[in-house]
């Protein structure tokens, strides 16, 4: 067992965490700025979807990424493009995934009906 005493050595200390700035003064203003945008987001999404239900969990995923993502928004660039590139990357993985699993449940049809 070692004994630490007072003349051992400190354990150097960590730099401070470094924030990335954001044009947005408090995260309540990019909330607001993001919450003027939802009309066109649900506009968006129900093109993209076609059918109410998704476009409005397509709305809602849309609106909780970007608020998770507030650090990783540049300022000075637009924030509506944004959130359409993260509604149209969510959109897009979505039909992949769905896809893939059509995929995948048309195989083991196959499985099930071959001898």
């Amino acid at each position: 067992m070692m004994i630490l005493t007072s003349s051992s050595k400190q354990q150097p200390s960590l730099p401070p965490t470094v924030s990335v700035p954001t044009p947005f003064d408090e995260k309540q203003d990019f909330v607001a700025a993001v919450l003027r945008h939802r009309r066109a987001l649900s506009t968006y999404a129900q093109m993209l979807a076609r059918e109410r239900t998704a476009a409005e969990d397509l709305t809602l995923d849309t609106l909780e990424r970007a608020l998770r993502a507030v650090t990783r928004f540049k300022a000075g660039t637009n924030l509506r493009a944004w959130l359409m590139r993260i509604m149209r990357n969510l959109f897009t993985d979505g039909c992949r995934r769905s896809a893939v699993i059509r995929s995948v449940n048309a195989q083991i049809v196959m499985d099930e009906v071959a001898p």
